[in-house]
C-alpha cells in the first residue's frame, strides 16, 4: 500500500467548519495509508506563548489556560458524530490540560527549558487528539503518533532543533501498524535524552517532511487556504499568477528570504529523496485533487526566467570596521567563533579590506553587536548596527547562466530612484538578492514586479 503524508496548518484549522473539510480531505486518499500532521488550532500557540510570558512576569495564568481550554473544546463537533466520541474526545482533552496547569503548580516561579516547549507544543497535542478522534468517528482506523513515544528524534536545540531523520526511521518504523492510519502532532521532537525540543515557528512543515523522508512516502502534501506558490505576496503586490512548479532549490530560497507558505527547513529531508511537495487548497477539498503548486526536482528555466520575488524585514546588518581588517589574518574565525558560540546565526557575510559586513537576523543583532564589541582584535575601531533594511530575493532556475539579469533588475530600481546594497549574484544558482531601504520596499517588489516578473527577463 502506498504511503502519503498530509499536512494541515494552523491556516486551515481556524474553527469547526474546518474540521469538516479535514475529514473530506483525509477520506479523498483512496488506499492510502495516510500520516496526518498537524499544527495547533489557530491562534493557540501565540495564546501558549503569552502564558509563559504572564508566568515569567508573576502573573495570574489560569485565566489564559481557561480561555485556551474553552477553545479548544469548541472544536469537538458536538452534534456530528456519536455522543460516546465526543465524551471521550472531552475527557482526553481534559486530561492533557490537567497536565498542562499541573506544569505551573503553586510556589513555582521558573519552567525549565523542557517544559517551556512542551507548553509551546501543547497546542499541537490537542490538535492531534481532537482531529483523530473525529476521524475515528467516521469509521477510520486513526490512532495519535506521539513523537515521544513513537520516537520522533532531533538533535538537542531545545526552541530550533534539527530532525536526526535516520534515528526516527529506526525507531518509528518498527512500531508502524500497516493497516493503521495515523495523526502526528507537528511542531515538536525529542532529544537523546527524551526531552522535548521545538522545531521554531511554522515548525509543522518540518515535521510533516523529515516524517515523509522517514516513512519515504510518495509525497508530502500540504492543505493550506490557498492555492499554492505565487509570483509575489498577493497581500501586497497585485496582478499576482499561481506557480504551477518549483524546483527544490527554487522553494528552498523563496522560504528561506520571507516567503512564509512553507517553513524554509521543509524542503531539505525530501530533495535527496526525490518526494515531492504537493500543495492543496482545502477549499477544493473534494472537489478535485489537483496541486496548485508541484514542488520537484524538475529543474526546468521559466519562460519568463524569474518565478517569483519575496521580501523580509528580518534581517539586519552588522558592520565591523578597522583599518586593513581585510587584511588581517584570524579577524573573521575569531567573530565568527564568537558569534557561533552565543548561537547567533550568520545569514551572508560582505567583506572589504576596512569592514566587513554580515547579514543577520533582526533578533540577533544587538546582542551580536554586543559581543563584537568585547572581542579582543585590536585591530576593530567600530562596531555598528544598520536596522532599517529589508531584504528582497527574486527566484529562478537559471539566473546565473543569462546574460543581462542583473542590469536588467539594477536599472528598474534605479527608475524610480532605489539604491541596494551587500548584493549576491551568484552565491546560489537560483537567486538573487540584495537590501534597500524600508521605506523603498513597497515600491521597488511592485516595479520589480511589474518589470522583471510580468514583462519577464528571457526573450520569448
Amino acid at each position: 500500500m502506498k504511503t502519503k503524508v498530509l499536512k494541515f496548518g494552523g491556516g486551515v484549522l481556524t474553527g469547526i467548519e474546518r474540521i469538516g473539510k479535514v475529514v473530506t480531505a483525509v477520506q479523498s486518499y483512496k488506499d492510502t495509508q495516510v500520516f496526518v500532521v498537524v499544527s495547533a488550532f489557530f491562534g493557540i500557540t501565540d495564546k501558549l506563548q503569552e502564558v509563559i510570558t504572564n508566568f515569567k512576569r508573576g502573573e495570574d495564568i489560569f485565566i489564559n489556560i481557561t480561555n485556551i481550554e474553552k477553545i479548544c473544546y469548541s472544536y469537538i463537533p458536538a452534534n456530528s458524530f456519536d455522543r460516546s466520541f465526543f465524551n471521550n474526545t472531552f475527557k482526553l482533552v481534559a486530561k492533557d490540560f490537567r497536565k498542562l496547569k499541573s506544569i505551573f503548580s503553586e510556589g513555582k516561579s521558573v519552567l525549565s527549558v523542557s517544559e517551556e516547549c512542551y507548553v509551546l507544543s501543547f497546542g499541537e497535542r490537542i490538535s492531534a487528539i481532537v482531529l483523530c478522534e473525529v476521524l475515528k468517528s467516521y469509521k477510520l482506523d486513526f490512532e495519535v503518533l506521539y513523537p515521544e513515544k513513537y520516537g520522533f528524534y532531533c538533535e538537542d536545540d531545545s526552541f530550533n532543533a534539527d530532525i536526526n531523520i535516520e534515528k526516527s526511521r529506526k525507531s518509528i518504523l518498527p512500531k508502524i501498524e500497516e493497516d493503521t492510519n495515523y495523526v502526528m502532532p507537528g511542531f515538536y521532537a525529542i532529544s537523546e535524552q527524551n526531552e522535548i525540543n521545538v522545531l521554531g515557528r511554522g515548525g509543522t512543515d518540518y515535521s510533516a517532511s523529515a516524517l515523509a523522508a522517514c516513512l519515504r512516502s510518495e509525497t508530502m502534501d500540504i492543505w493550506k487556504d490557498v492555492d499554492g506558490f505565487r509570483t509575489a505576496d498577493p497581500q501586497i503586490i497585485e496582478n499576482t499568477q499561481k506557480i504551477d512548479f518549483l524546483s527544490y532549490d527554487e522553494a528552498a530560497e523563496l522560504s528561506y528570504f520571507g516567503a512564509t507558505i512553507l517553513h524554509h527547513q521543509t524542503v531539505v529531508p525530501l530533495h535527496k529523496l526525490k518526494i515531492s511537495i504537493q500543495i492543496f487548497n482545502i477549499h477544493d477539498a473534494g472537489k478535485k485533487n489537483l496541486p496548485g503548486t508541484t514542488i520537484n526536482g524538475n529543474t526546468k528555466i521559466h519562460k519568463r526566467l524569474i518565478k517569483s520575488l519575496t521580501s523580509s524585514n528580518d534581517f539586519t546588518v552588522l558592520k565591523i570596521t578597522g583599518a586593513q581588517l581585510g587584511a588581517k589574518k584570524g579577524v573573521f574565525a575569531t567573530i565568527t567563533k564568537a558569534l557561533s558560540r552565543n548561537k547567533i546565526n550568520i545569514k551572508l557575510v560582505v567583506s572589504g579590506q576596512t569592514e566587513i559586513n554580515f547579514l543577520l537576523s533582526a533578533a540577533d543583532i544587538d546582542k551580536a553587536a554586543e559581543i563584537c564589541s568585547l572581542v579582543d582584535i585590536p585591530s576593530i575601531e567600530r562596531v555598528s548596527t544598520v536596522k532599517d533594511v529589508s531584504l528582497i530575493a527574486l527566484i529562478g532556475e537559471g539566473l546565473v547562466k543569462n546574460y543581462g539579469v542583473g542590469s536588467k533588475i539594477f536599472a528598474s530600481l534605479a527608475s524610480q530612484k532605489i539604491n541596494t546594497s551587500m548584493i549576491s549574484f551568484g552565491a546560489s544558482n537560483v537567486a538573487i538578492y540584495f537590501l534597500v531601504k524600508k521605506e523603498d520596499k513597497l515600491k521597488a517588489l511592485n516595479v520589480l514586479h511589474k518589470d522583471i516578473v510580468e514583462k519577464g527577463i528571457l526573450e520569448n
